[in-house]
Order: C-alpha cells, then structure tokens, then sequence
C-alpha cells in the first residue's frame, strides 16, 4: 500500500479556515478577497495532509510555503517503511521507551503525556516509528557494527527519542519538529558506544 501526501492551499480569515483542493479555487478566493473595497486581514498557509483509510485524509502539518511543505512531504516518504512487523516492532519499542521512561529526555515525554494525555501519545507513535527507522538506517550505513552491536529497544530507540526537542509544551512534537536524521545519526552512534 502506497502512502499518499497532498499539499492543500489555505486561507485564514476571522478565525475561520478554508482548505483548496485544487489551484484555481485558491486563487478565485484570494483574487475575490484582495478585490474588496477593504481587504480583510487573511493569513495563507499551506498544510500537509496523508491519507489514511478508505480515501480519508488527515491533516499532519502547516507550513508558511508551498515549498517547504514539499519538503516535509518528501522527508515524510522517505519516512514510510515496507514491512508492517518491523514497524510495529519499532512501535513497541518506541512505546515502551516513552512509557518506561528511558528516554534521555523522559521527563519531556513524561510532562507531555501528563499535561496532554496517553491517548495523543500514542497517536504520535505512528510517525516517531517511522523517523526512528530512518534515524537507525542512516546509522547503519555510517557504522553498522556499532548500530547493531548494543540493542535496538533498550538502547538505540531512548537515545534517538531522545534528540526530540519541545517547540511546545501544549502539544506534542509533529514530523515536522523531528530532526533531520543525517543531522543526528553521528551524535546516535557515539552516544551507543
């Protein structure tokens, strides 16, 4: 199953938010508004959206360009793994790492699921499974050995979580705020040996 992105175009005007699927409407919409004898204060944005399910999509992130929202796309495709039993053992471990709190940044993780509920957490287990593997495939072509050496749920899972910085104590990292894993996987392999 191939995992399908899609950038929308957005207006935010008084409060209210209007998602294009398409460039023309978007800009009918920005035409007619800068038309008005007073242009009202608008904000355009661009969000990211995945699709999941039978045709559903879900809004994964905003971003203030069309071009960086491409690039999230595009480092969340190289995200995307193929074997459903290694992600969901990722996933577990994962989970277990935030849950057992052997994170190096466990009390981050802790205050997050504490102020913001289990339940948003493990909504965002499916995209830390994912950057996690990305993070241990980089780390395997700098130094294979060293990567699989030390155990990948004790050991390389807390670590890598632990390069998760908060943006925000109200919400939970997002793709977005994951770091990039080349920029990272040197810091991973030395903090293994």
């Amino acid at each position: 199953m191939t995992t399908m992105f899609e950038v929308r175009p957005v207006i935010k005007l008084d409060g209210d938010c209007v998602s294009y699927t398409n460039e023309t409407d978007y800009r009918q919409a920005l035409h007619s508004l800068c038309e008005e004898v007073e242009t009202p204060a608008f904000k355009t944005f661009w969000t990211v959206y995945m699709q999941i399910g039978s045709g559903f999509w879900e809004a994964l992130a905003d971003s203030n360009s069309q071009a960086e929202a491409n690039q999230l796309i595009a480092r969340l495709s190289g995200l995307i793994e193929d074997s459903p039993k290694d992600m969901i053992r990722t996933a577990a471990c994962v989970w277990e790492a935030i849950i057992t709190g052997s994170c190096e940044n466990n009390a981050l993780w802790e205050e997050w699921r504490t102020n913001l509920g289990s339940c948003e957490l493990r909504d965002q287990v499916y995209t830390l499974t994912q950057w996690v593997d990305q993070v241990r495939e980089v780390c395997l072509k700098l130094d294979a050995d060293t990567t699989l050496e030390k155990p990948f749920d004790w050991e390389f899972v807390p670590i890598a979580l632990g390069f998760i910085e908060a943006k925000s104590k109200d919400e939970y990292p997002g793709p977005e705020d994951y770091p990039i894993p080349e920029d990272i996987a040197p810091q991973v392999i030395a903090k293994l040996k």
